[in-house]
């Protein structure tokens, strides 16, 4: 995958772990980016938790609403939010899709 990608009139960054929109950026974890790139590698389908979780932590060990917690950082710096999910879609059982 490239290193930057659009989402709309969004700008996503990955070698400088940045959401740019409306000339506005927000630098994020790397960590929360790869969750991004995943779901854009993926668009349209959904994505299990658990291959989230393998993908991008691996075996390392993490609390577990880490992944809630990136879909929460990465909505808002979509402008997106839980409620109508425009951009990231978080389907029963924790499984989300872009």
């Amino acid at each position: 995958m490239e290193k930057q990608f659009w989402i709309e009139n969004i700008q996503v960054d990955l070698s400088r772990n940045q959401i740019v929109r409306v000339e506005n950026a927000v630098s994020l974890q790397p960590k929360i980016l790869a969750v991004l790139k995943i779901l854009a590698l993926h668009q349209g389908e959904v994505v299990s938790h658990d291959k989230l979780m393998d993908e991008v932590w691996g075996e390392s060990t993490v609390s577990p609403n880490t992944l809630q917690r990136c879909i929460a950082q990465l909505r808002k710096a979509l402008g997106d939010d839980s409620r109508s999910q425009q951009v990231i879609k978080t389907h029963f059982r924790g499984r989300s899709n872009f």
